[in-house]
């Protein structure tokens, strides 16, 4: 939870771009299993 909020927070270094897409994705999927 805690790197998700970091995420919208503050902006994502480098190493946490490719970290972004992957819940990025797996937030797609999970929006549909949650609602």
């Amino acid at each position: 939870m805690l790197a998700v909020y970091t995420l919208y927070v503050a902006p994502p270094p480098p190493w946490q771009h490719g970290l972004s897409v992957a819940l990025g994705l797996r937030r797609r999927s999970g929006r549909a299993v949650r609602s």
